[in-house]
């Protein structure tokens, strides 16, 4: 899921808001729409359980974060990849 690119709280843009919560209930109300509840709301339960109400939003959202990742060994690969393709020639 995309929701950690979203604001942990709630902000106005275009008349609109937007915050992770709200992105969250847009996707419940789609798995309702689509039927899908037997095939994921065992994971929609533990990501609202354990990362919406025990985590908590503010501690992994990027939003407008420059870094997306802790993990910089992993941007610094991502950056590689970017510049030289998937699979660069050797030689």
């Amino acid at each position: 899921m995309a929701l950690p690119h979203l604001p942990a709280n709630s902000i106005e843009h275009h008349q609109k808001r937007f915050f992770m919560q709200l992105g969250f209930r847009f996707i419940q109300d789609l798995v309702t729409d689509y039927e899908l509840e037997a095939e994921i709301d065992v994971l929609l339960g533990y990501f609202k359980r354990f990362w919406l109400n025990v985590v908590g939003p503010w501690n992994f959202a990027v939003y407008r974060l420059r870094y997306h990742t802790d993990n910089f060994i992993e941007s610094y690969h991502a950056t590689l990849v970017r510049l030289m393709g998937q699979h660069p020639p050797l030689y």
